[in-house]
């Protein structure tokens, strides 16, 4: 029995330990509405002004940060909890490019991104109207 025992505390000794070697990332979420009806820009989404083009209001709806290691997901209940939002860590490039999946099944959305500077920001789109979107501003960060 002690065999047994001593080859499984050791195989869960070593999946504890690489999990603890993963890259950890910080990624922050920011979820906006665009729309072509309403007008201004919410002041925190100044430096990303010129994703909105076509669009004469855009705010913050929601937003979200937490820290992931590699090949795990934060979610996010958008649009008045009715979608999910997730954003998986995919891998991290020995140039410390960082790869994300952005994905909201209800409206059958997924993108993989490529974020090559320290803190570099992609901004993804998704029509959601003849008059409004959604944009999502996703940010990694290396911990």
């Amino acid at each position: 029995m002690i065999e047994t025992f001593l080859p499984v505390v050791t195989v869960l000794c070593l999946s504890t330990a690489e999990a603890q070697a993963q890259p950890k990332i910080k990624i922050h979420v920011q979820v906006i509405e665009a729309s072509t009806k309403t007008k201004g820009i919410d002041p925190q989404l100044k430096k990303l002004k010129k994703a909105f083009r076509g669009y004469q209001g855009a705010k913050i709806v929601d937003q979200l940060e937490a820290t992931v290691v590699k090949g795990s997901s934060i979610s996010l209940e958008i649009l008045r909890k009715s979608r999910l939002l997730s954003v998986t860590f995919k891998d991290l490039a020995k140039d410390g490019s960082i790869r994300l999946k952005v994905a909201i099944d209800a409206f059958k959305f997924s993108a993989e991104t490529t974020h090559k500077k320290k803190n570099a920001t992609v901004v993804l789109a998704h029509e959601t109207s003849d008059t409004s979107a959604i944009f999502l501003a996703v940010t990694p960060k290396l911990e």
